[in-house]
């Protein structure tokens, strides 16, 4: 009888642990976002209290409420969007942390899924600089952080290009990046900017014994950037699920919309995804390895 009391008594604790630090996250986000719309539109009291108002319904940052167009939108356009961190809270809620943690973990998920790889992988702090500087010396590397999103601390060395490998792996050491030879796309999806991957972001939802597909984006890199992150200057465009085919343009973090990609002006919607029977096979089959 004592035991189950107990039991009762850990979870309620554990709930209310859980309840205090997810209050806690939003009061801080919420904290930043208005010092964010502070900071840009203080002159302009009326958009400032309008964004006020989406940000205490909608839970939209200041970039999402300008990127979105909310200042246009009545209540009821504005709760057909999902705000980042709303999708955050779902995640933190529905997800278990170590499945959170397999993928914000770039060591464990290139364990995990090694089968998905397809492409040479090591870490500097567990390998000798001979092998690194072997791995490294023979082909085109990306060079990214074991944790972290949004493209931020990628960057590209290519095969013979770096004069001081010793600084680069004592920096990688030191900054827990890891090694990856650089992939490349097939031709149709590299056209549209061969200096990036050009990615597909596919979302699924599974049960544990059924998994389906809920969204797609086509993701594409600008400029000289390596990565296709949307936070990092790369363009989105939507997929539908069923065929493959892109369904509408490209658009960008801040709401910009592209017919066609800005570099290589390939036009972006009714585009055919190419091989989209295997990716959603692979992404499903990906999707059955992870439980909770």
């Amino acid at each position: 009888m004592k035991s189950i009391k107990l039991k009762d008594r850990l979870k309620k604790w554990n709930w209310l642990y859980a309840f205090d630090r997810e209050y806690a996250k939003l009061r801080l986000e919420r904290e930043v976002f208005w010092n964010d719309a502070v900071s840009v539109c203080q002159d302009a009291p009326q958009h400032l209290r309008d964004y006020k108002r989406a940000l205490r319904r909608q839970r939209v940052s200041y970039k999402e409420y300008e990127a979105y167009r909310f200042i246009d939108l009545d209540e009821k356009q504005r709760s057909q969007y999902i705000s980042e961190m709303q999708l955050k809270s779902v995640y933190r809620k529905t997800i278990e942390i170590e499945v959170l943690e397999c993928f914000d973990n770039k060591m464990m998920s290139h364990v995990k899924f090694a089968k998905f790889m397809h492409r040479a992988w090591m870490c500097p702090v567990l390998s000798s600089f001979e092998t690194f500087e072997h791995f490294v010396s023979s082909r085109d590397c990306i060079v990214k952080p074991w944790k972290g999103s949004l493209g931020m601390g990628i960057f590209l060395v290519k095969e013979g290009e770096c004069d001081d490998l010793k600084s680069l792996y004592e920096r990688c050491r030191q900054e827990h990046l890891i090694v990856e030879e650089r992939v490349h796309a097939c031709q149709e999806i590299e056209a549209f900017h061969p200096q990036s991957l050009n990615t597909i972001r596919v979302m699924t939802m599974s049960n544990g014994e059924r998994t389906e597909l809920i969204g797609a984006m086509f993701r594409m890199g600008t400029g000289e950037q390596v990565v296709d992150n949307g936070s990092a200057g790369g363009i989105l465009a939507p997929i539908d699920i069923e065929t493959g085919i892109v369904i509408g343009n490209g658009r960008a973090k801040d709401g910009t919309q592209f017919v066609e990609h800005p570099d290589s002006h390939i036009p972006i919607c009714n585009f055919q995804i190419p091989y989209w029977k295997q990716v959603v096979d692979a992404c499903k089959e990906l999707a059955s390895l992870v439980k909770g």
